[in-house]
């Protein structure tokens, strides 16, 4: 018998993406079924809004395939034992939380998916924040964990794995179950980390079980590095990664650099039969990205840390109106202000980049919390929901600054104006423009922005005003 190795876990973790597995109607005909046998009654479908599955083309789910056909000794072994979709992901009921299970002769495999629709990016923006130490969807994955292996006492060892989202439940179950003698491996693709009071409360814990856990992920993958690792076991692979080309379809990827966090994005496939690309060093930028998160998290304010991830969230949570509500965010006073100082504070601590060079390092992030905030508000009910909390507080310098993220305005001159608080940004805008508006540079559309404004009589009230003055 051989042993599974990082291949076969990461080929298993790119199939539980597909509509097979994601699919009540589909998965209750898998079950059962060697992973073979699947592969070769397999047809390629994108998901009904018009994403890739784990953001893989039809082109590279093919070359999966061949390779599992061509490795039939291995993979006529791994058995579908269980899948588990019913909990659903999003308001709608289309994206579903899915575990699986699968065996190879006497061990069971635990596969856990990514990120599964908007109540899940809300786990994860939960996850984030001090106030919470086990969100919901860990819970529910340590539950399946329970179950199954009370089913299936059977078997001899265990190997639980996930990607993204999935990576990071994985790593829930080690620090919990690690104790379990049968537990003998956990693989984290490109999975987060955990808040500082995940840190303290499961202190021995981590200590005692993280030499099981395995980091895995692309050399430039943007997921591994949020929040605290509970493991050193760090492997870095080459990219292969396509920078989001996705066939023919017209859906656009929600993330700019969607596909460097795509599961398939580790595998060599120059050759017909994939293989794990070769073992690399983590690419600077992310390395630095890493360094500079890990320091706000643990220098900002609890409220800023928790609107920081929320905020992030909203940016995938798409409509679903019952995720906003959730959220219920509000700006806390002088963020922006405190953000930008902790930046400052981290520069002088770190020389590695300029003050510069970490602003331009953060302009996707900026780019995506400007949208969050601003754009995305004309896309949904749920966006104008989120508008209007931002909105409703009498945060002054906050409001001041979002209301000034439109197209051409420069984050370098507020950057200045906190630095000196007697510096006129209108008076010097143009200069500072000219300087660095190829660093930084918004791709806000202000005409959007004075028509939702208008029809919702904000325009109106301020003009009216304006005259009386």
């Amino acid at each position: 018998m051989k042993d599974l190795d990082i291949r076969e876990i990461l080929i298993l973790n790119c199939i539980v993406y597909t509509n097979d597995f994601c699919k009540n109607i589909l998965s209750k005909n898998v079950i059962g079924k060697n992973v073979y046998s699947w592969a070769c009654e397999f047809k390629y479908s994108i998901y009904d809004d018009g994403h890739l599955p784990g953001e893989i083309s039809k082109e590279e789910f093919l070359n999966i395939i061949y390779t599992i056909k061509n490795c039939k000794e291995i993979f006529e072994n791994i058995t579908i034992l269980d899948i588990e979709n019913s909990v659903c992901g999003n308001e709608d009921g289309t994206d579903r939380v899915v575990n699986v299970l699968f065996s190879y002769f006497d061990s069971l495999i635990f596969v856990f998916k990514g990120t599964s629709g908007s109540l899940e990016w809300l786990d994860n923006a939960i996850g984030a924040c001090n106030s919470t130490t086990d969100t919901k969807q860990q819970l529910q994955a340590l539950k399946y964990f329970d179950d199954c292996i009370l089913k299936f006492s059977n078997y001899k060892s265990i190997i639980v794995s996930g990607h993204s989202k999935g990576g990071n439940k994985a790593k829930y179950i080690a620090v919990k179950r690690g104790n379990l003698e049968k537990l003998k491996k956990v693989y984290s693709f490109e999975g987060q980390g955990f808040n500082k009071s995940f840190l303290k409360k499961y202190k021995d814990e981590i200590e005692r079980n993280k030499e099981k856990i395995v980091n895995i992920s692309n050399e430039y993958d943007f997921v591994n590095i949020i929040l605290f690792s509970v493991s050193e076991n760090n492997i870095y692979i080459k990219s292969n990664a396509n920078f989001g080309k996705n066939d023919s379809t017209k859906k656009e990827i929600t993330h700019k650099y969607r596909a460097m966090h795509s599961p398939y994005s580790m595998f060599d496939d120059s050759c017909d039969i994939l293989k794990i690309n070769k073992e690399v060093n983590q690419s600077e930028i992310m390395k630095n990205m890493n360094k500079l998160l890990n320091f706000l998290s643990t220098n900002m304010e609890d409220r800023d840390n928790k609107f920081l991830y929320y905020t992030l969230a909203t940016y995938m949570i798409k409509n679903d109106l019952k995720a906003y509500k959730q959220l219920n965010l509000k700006t806390p006073k002088g963020f922006f202000k405190r953000l930008f100082s902790l930046i400052k504070e981290f520069n002088k601590k770190d020389e590695t980049l300029t003050f510069m060079e970490i602003i331009a390092l953060l302009k996707p992030f900026f780019e995506d919390l400007g949208s969050s905030i601003i754009t995305n508000v004309f896309t949904s009910k749920g966006k104008k929901y989120f508008f209007a909390n931002i909105h409703s507080n009498d945060n002054n310098e906050d409001a001041s600054f979002i209301e000034k993220i439109k197209d051409g305005f420069d984050y370098s001159a507020y950057i200045e104006k906190i630095e000196d608080e007697k510096y006129n940004i209108k008076r010097n805008l143009k200069k500072f423009k000219k300087k660095f508006k190829k660093i930084i540079k918004r791709n806000f559309n202000f005409d959007s922005y004075r028509n939702f404004l208008k029809n919702n009589k904000i325009l109106k009230f301020k003009e009216k005003n304006k005259l009386k003055k």
